[in-house]
């Protein structure tokens, strides 16, 4: 008899754990993220009265004074994380570590039936209110797409057991945006085939759905039906949530080229570190910091999971202008990457196929391109190749270290830097390709020659 998959989910967790040293806030409206400027987590109460993820904390503090805004502390964050795996294992020799504040465990039917395993379940979520002091909600049934789905359903403090004969009418009747890994960007397209719920989703034929999507939607087709395609994985499968990098600068800049430059420059050493740890993105936080010490903070989410910098630093662009002022000057930058691994057939999210968006190849060409990079960047150093985009930034950066008396003069008299010289030419070995956009989309890789000329070589993936 098939096992049953369990999936839990933190009741917004990073706040919990600070009510876990900070009882008197139960009940109240709270959020973290007061370090970054922006609103990162919120306790149901601040959800209630309109607080949004990537809220400003500057504005937040206007709109609702009686929200009490907390920093974030990711030290106790991981140490309540790793008491719930604890937990978990009590239960289960197989935990799937999924995020810091989730978990997938394969529960164990036997030969009593499935109904056997409910009591075990609520254990599980009652032992974890019991020890840690918050609450999680819970989902059980018979694949981990329908487990996910489950712990969506009555979250906050959920408890949602699902047995195989009675998926469709405990589950079916769901909007398909509840459905784990369909993107918002599919969410339209569905829907102008008809396919408003689960059940919708369900019903199309599995011949149908391979014409017009990518494998992975067939794959959850079939979990979603009840067939166990997705196994669920012992151990650690995302340690890291997050990657942040932040820069301070000198001297502080009002040139919006400077400054998003350094902006640039942060989002590609993310993604480099993202890369290294096999992770992608799907949603991302950044900031600017003004020379007074003011924050000036945006998000947004991706169309699709990506591990390659150049769809952020176009989306960046966008909002960049919205939040920068040409009279005040600023001095650090920062981005935070929301990572996660690859979905569970391999692929980096649920990419529609190229003749319908014509997007993979080029999601592929960058991929290979960033592969390159990352093999020149091991053998030559980090600075051997950059962005078109960062180069404001890092030619700022080697005047300073060559001579802050030269970058002073340079920055009072507003000149702009000025690509000179040619050293060396790698070659990449890559197929023609052609990219389109400005420098910041990646038409041409430039090489970032770490010597004491700080000379440059722009060279073009399509040449």
């Amino acid at each position: 008899m098939q096992n049953l998959v369990l999936h839990l989910d933190g009741d917004a967790f990073f706040v919990a754990c600070e009510l876990t040293r900070r009882p008197g806030l139960r009940g109240k409206p709270v959020v973290t993220g007061g370090e970054r400027g922006i609103a990162s987590a919120m306790s149901y109460e601040a959800k209630r009265l309109g607080v949004t993820r990537g809220y400003p904390v500057f504005k937040l503090r206007k709109d609702f004074p009686q929200v009490t805004v907390l920093g974030s502390d990711f030290e106790l964050y991981e140490y309540y994380s790793e008491r719930m795996y604890e937990i978990v294992r009590r239960y289960s020799r197989v935990v799937e570590e999924y995020s810091i504040d989730e978990c997938f465990a394969e529960l164990e039917v036997g030969p009593l039936g499935p109904l056997k395993v409910r009591p075990l379940a609520l254990e599980i979520k009652q032992t974890l209110f019991r020890e840690l002091g918050m609450t999680f909600s819970v989902g059980v049934a018979p694949t981990k797409a329908l487990a996910k789905l489950c712990s969506k359903r009555d979250k906050p403090d959920g408890f949602v057991f699902v047995p195989a004969e009675r998926v469709a009418t405990e589950l079916y009747h769901m909007p398909i945006d509840k459905v784990w890994g369909i993107g918002y960007r599919s969410i339209p397209l569905l829907k102008a085939f008809g396919v408003n719920t689960v059940g919708d989703f369900v019903a199309l034929d599995e011949s149908w759905l391979r014409e017009r999507f990518a494998l992975p939607f067939v794959e959850l087709h079939r979990e979603l039906s009840g067939k166990s395609v997705w196994s669920v994985a012992s151990g650690n499968v995302s340690k890291h949530l997050s990657i942040q990098k932040t820069r301070t600068f000198w001297p502080a800049s009002g040139s919006s080229e400077i400054v998003f430059g350094h902006l640039a420059k942060n989002i590609e050493n993310a993604f480099a570190y993202a890369r290294d740890l096999g992770k992608s993105a799907s949603e991302v936080s950044l900031f600017l910091k003004t020379d007074k010490f003011r924050y000036r903070a945006f998000n947004f989410k991706l169309p699709a999971q990506t591990s390659a910098p150049e769809t952020v630093i176009a989306h960046t662009r966008t909002h960049f202008y919205e939040v920068f002022k040409t009279n005040e000057k600023y001095r650090s930058t920062g981005v935070t990457l929301s990572v996660s691994k690859a979905s569970p057939s391999g692929t980096e999210g649920l990419a529609f196929v190229p003749d319908l968006f014509g997007t993979s190849t080029h999601e592929s060409n960058r991929t290979l391109v960033h592969q390159r990079a990352d093999a020149l960047r091991i053998k030559y150093g980090h600075r051997v190749l950059a962005l078109a985009s960062t180069l404001s930034a890092r030619l700022r950066g080697a005047e300073a270290r060559h001579g802050e008396a030269k970058a002073r003069a340079r920055s009072q008299s507003g000149e702009s830097a000025s690509l000179s010289g040619l050293t060396a030419k790698f070659d990449l070995h890559l197929p023609d390709m052609k990219f389109t956009g400005d420098n910041a989309t990646m038409i041409g890789i430039a090489a970032y020659l770490h010597s004491k000329g700080g000379t440059i070589n722009t060279l073009s993936p399509s040449s």
